[in-house]
């Protein structure tokens, strides 16, 4: 049997080392290492001037030195020729924080496309409860502009509490900054997301249940729904689809028809409303696909899943909005609250630096 044979080779994966004797591609005067101090660790003046002017890193203290915390020591050991503070200091600092690592690896990712990332415990401004860090595009700097972003980050073994989520990201909305997730996995990968509230709306009017009286007491049942026979006497197209010359009704719209009062009923309607039109997800591994014109002339921009059908893992998230964006389609979670009322999470891949 041939080898498969590569057209490209694979991406190299960085080892991220850490160097203890003198850097040679470093400066001519080497620096010396972050000295430890109160919330964090010092860089004196005047190389803390370079590192807060040009790069936002650090917080700029009275005096002209920075003050940096581990993931900022760890980033300026890789990329601006610092040494870290003791030959131990890695394990010294993971043995008091585990998360070090993965938190540093996803500063890195992110400033790594020229995105200004700064730790929250920086800033005097307002955010989010649960947000790590504010992001600012690089042509700003948090001394003159304002963020564009909130930023929080998780492993893909953590638990995914779904209303936690919903309520950072509006709160992150009502700052009129993005909300950034940044997902890290076992190998050191970071994939990031960025959340909205969205609130999807259509072109069609609503079905009415009177227009289609007379036609439905003339269905007939099937395995998974009912069967109208002339779909010349169908008068909705919202609901149903021509199939053997007639129009088959599935069960959830048959539902909505007949008055039946439960969630999915309740969500089915929700949407009708807002002029959409729901068509079966099964092909992509969702309830609905969902389309804001006739099925003829667009094709569905959303794939929509129930909260309570949704994985309840960072994996499961990952793989339905891969497929979506794969299908050119957005991958849409929907809510619902005590009062009855829908709200509508979307999931879209980021890469910094890019877009």
């Amino acid at each position: 049997m041939a080898k498969h044979r590569r057209e490209s080779k694979p991406r190299k994966r960085t080892t991220r080392p850490l160097w203890t004797e003198s850097d040679e591609q470093g400066p001519a005067i080497a620096n010396e290492p972050p000295q430890k101090a109160e919330g964090g660790w010092l860089i004196p003046a005047p190389v803390s001037s370079r590192l807060y002017q040009k790069s936002a890193l650090g917080k700029n203290l009275t005096d002209g030195a920075i003050l940096i915390v581990a993931e900022e020591v760890l980033f300026c050991h890789w990329h601006r020729h610092f040494p870290l503070p003791s030959k131990t200091w890695i394990e010294d600092t993971l043995r008091d924080d585990e998360r070090l690592v993965h938190r540093a690896v996803v500063f890195e990712h992110i400033r790594s496309g020229g995105e200004r990332l700064v730790p929250s415990s920086h800033l005097s401004l307002d955010c989010a409860t649960s947000t790590w860090a504010l992001r600012w595009s690089r042509e700003k700097h948090p001394s003159n502009s304002e963020p564009c972003a909130e930023v929080r980050w998780a492993l893909t073994e953590d638990a995914l509490d779904w209303d936690e989520l919903q309520q950072w990201v509006l709160e992150v909305s009502r700052t009129g900054r993005a909300a950034e997730l940044a997902i890290i996995d076992q190998e050191m990968d970071v994939t990031m997301y960025r959340l909205e509230m969205i609130n999807p709306t259509g072109c069609n009017n609503m079905p009415k249940r009177s227009n289609i009286e007379d036609s439905w007491q003339n269905r007939i049942s099937h395995e998974n729904g009912w069967f109208i026979t002339e779909s010349s006497s169908w008068s909705e197209r919202s609901l149903g689809f021509d199939h053997l010359s007639g129009r088959m009704i599935r069960e959830d719209e048959a539902d909505w028809i007949d008055g039946v009062d439960n969630r999915i009923t309740s969500l089915f309607d929700d949407l009708l409303q807002r002029g959409l039109i729901m068509r079966p997800g099964f092909k992509y591994g969702c309830r609905w696909r969902i389309y804001d014109d006739w099925i003829e002339n667009t094709h569905a921009p959303w794939l929509l899943q129930m909260v309570d059908e949704a994985s309840a893992n960072w994996q499961g998230i990952c793989l339905s909005v891969r497929l979506a964006e794969g299908v050119s389609k957005r991958w849409v979670c929907a809510m619902d609250s005590q009062g009855g009322a829908w709200s509508f999470l979307e999931f879209r891949r980021w890469l910094p630096g890019r877009f």
